[in-house]
């Protein structure tokens, strides 16, 4: 009954949002239910870890390469699985100037309930992220693989914490409940502690971990405070529903405070200031592939259940039950506060992997335009704040594609550096032209990315955050052009210490005897480093011939039309007494 009863809710609300049945749900119906099958991919990296932690405890099968191997299906195949219904929009319709309406490829599927409760969604914004989740840890798996200088007697581990991490980043995107979030990002983090600290004998590996941790229970701490608040107040978890609720409240300043505590809890994994202080001794302290992966798919997902949050308390919250709280002049003082602080502190680093650590703290406050043009919209309501909305969350979305091609492509150019002369230091890049003209014109290229200077895919990342920041400042919001020039100026600002990794590689003389002597990169070294400078200029080319659609496709949850909201209720009650 509870099998045909949801079969029926779901075919009404399918044939309303006209969904085709591709092999993804028929893969649903086989293994016994829709419910199961949208969390598919979870399950999949799940099961892999678990296999993983077996497959690690036996002598005959723990070898580096089966290990490498596992860890590498258990997460190419979800990636496949959810691009196997929508990835071919993005060649249907190739719209690269606003990513977010890209045709179907972000249109709503459905939120799933859990005990009667909403947990998790089924929706474009979080199987952008998921995809995200999922390459990135692909792309980790491969710097893992090219890095020598870790233990191979513990591999399994920390490919089984690569596992773990991702399925938390997969869980914190489609999370609409804040525990769940909560949770998810937890289990990040408690991963991630462990990954930062893999080399035991490193004293730096060990201090960042131990600020990483401390950072984390802090900030954990004050955003579980909050969620209680907030809890208290509206008397459910539902971000949707809490938005809603918090309106009948009258009590601004504790839903200020409250909301300012789930923000701090966002803006640790997002490396945001002022919760940024344990980036940059972790970033150094971590094997170069865990500083990468911490630095795109960790932030990544955090922006993640920040926009979720935020849309949801934007938009359903406005009237007199916020007044402390602006959002919009809020997240522009943070992002222009984390861009400032980021690279005028990355001025005067000499460690390259510390630079860009501090590097990836100001990228951080760049991603932040689109936050704010979000809450722009949210305070503006309607079809038009939406329309505002939309484009912000694309905008960031957009950019942070770019920016994890251009940062794991940097990461590995360094760890191929060190590999040779034993040293992350700047130094260590003097004369590295005349030792392998490639690798460093290679490298210019993903600095000229990093900067958003054209041909590169960062300058159409960046360009599409600056569009969205005008509209949102044209919409009313002169905070937002404010926001822009910070942003400008803290481009110009970072020219200087990208240009530095220039002047060292094809201006410094560098030692003699290391010039002399040719740097010899793998294959794998060159698949990473020479497929990152490619795909930064290959997209922007592919990118500048197409131009934006209209508004098609959005990719956060709306209010559903009147006969979707029906199919949703009837999923609902029958949803209700079978979970």
């Amino acid at each position: 009954m509870l099998l045909e009863a949801t079969e029926a809710a779901h075919s009404a609300t399918q044939a309303v949002l006209g969904l085709p049945r591709g092999p993804y749900f028929k893969m649903a119906e086989e293994i016994g239910g829709h419910t199961l099958g949208y969390f598919l991919p979870e399950l999949i990296v799940c099961f892999t870890l678990c296999l993983m932690l077996l497959v690690d405890v036996s002598d005959k099968l723990r070898s580096p390469r089966n290990l490498l191997s596992l860890a590498f299906v258990g997460m190419l195949a979800p990636l496949l699985l959810i691009l196997g219904k929508w990835g071919t929009a993005l060649f249907i319709y190739p719209d690269w100037g606003n990513l977010a309406q890209a045709a179907h490829f972000f249109k709503d599927h459905g939120y799933v309930e859990v005990a009667g409760a909403s947990m998790l969604a089924f929706d474009g914004f979080a199987n952008f992220f998921k995809i995200f989740a999922l390459a990135s840890g692909l792309i980790t798996l491969a710097m893992l693989h090219y890095d020598r200088s870790l233990p191979r007697k513990s591999f399994g581990e920390m490919l089984t914490l690569v596992l773990g991490s991702v399925l938390g980043m997969m869980l914190l995107a489609s999370s609409t409940n804040l525990l769940m979030a909560y949770l998810s990002i937890e289990l990040m983090s408690l991963a991630s502690f462990v990954l930062v600290a893999f080399k035991r004998s490193d004293r730096k590996g060990t201090e960042g971990a131990l600020k990483y941790m401390l950072f984390g229970a802090v900030s954990s701490g004050v955003m579980i405070y909050g969620i209680s608040l907030l809890y208290g107040m509206a008397g459910t978890l539902d971000i949707a529903l809490m938005g809603q609720r918090l309106r009948d409240v009258n009590d601004p300043l504790a839903i200020g405070l409250a909301l300012l505590m789930v923000t701090v809890g966002f803006g640790y994994k997002m490396s945001i200031a002022p919760a940024h202080f344990w980036a940059p001794d972790a970033y150094e302290g971590a094997p170069t592939p865990v500083t990468a992966f911490l630095s795109v798919a960790s932030k990544a997902a955090g922006f993640a259940g920040f926009i979720r949050f935020m849309d949801a308390m934007a938009f359903q919250s406005t009237g007199n039950a916020l007044p402390i709280i602006n959002w919009v002049s809020f997240v522009a003082v943070l992002g222009a506060l984390t861009m400032t602080i980021g690279n005028l502190t990355a001025l005067w680093q000499r460690n390259a992997k510390r630079m860009l650590a501090y590097s990836s703290i100001a990228h951080a406050g760049y991603l932040l335009i689109g936050v704010a043009a979000v809450a722009v919209g949210g305070e503006l309501g309607g079809d038009s704040g939406r329309a505002i909305a939309d484009m912000g969350a694309s905008a960031t979305a957009f950019y942070m594609i770019a920016y994890c091609i251009m940062n794991f492509g940097a990461f590995a150019v360094v760890m191929a550096v060190a590999h040779e002369t034993g040293s992350e230091e700047m130094s260590a890049f003097d004369g590295l032209a005349k030792r392998n003209m490639g690798l460093a014109v290679m490298m210019t290229i993903l600095l000229l990315s990093l900067v958003g200077i054209p041909p590169t895919f960062g300058f159409l990342g960046k360009m599409n955050l600056f569009i969205a920041g005008l509209e949102a400042a044209r919409a009313g919001y002169p905070i937002m052009a404010v926001l822009l020039v910070v942003a400008a100026v803290n481009t110009a600002i970072s020219c200087y210490y990208y240009f530095r990794f220039l002047r060292a590689m094809f201006i410094a003389p560098g030692e003699p005897a290391l010039v002399s002597r040719p740097l010899i990169v793998s294959n794998t070294g060159w698949l990473l480093v020479g497929g990152s400078a490619l795909l930064t200029v290959g997209l922007f080319l592919w990118g500048s011939l197409f131009t934006a659609p209209t508004d098609e496709a959005t990719m956060l949850r709306r209010t559903p039309a009147p006969a979707a909201a029906e199919a949703q209720d009837a999923s609902k009650g029958h949803a209700g007494h079978g979970h």
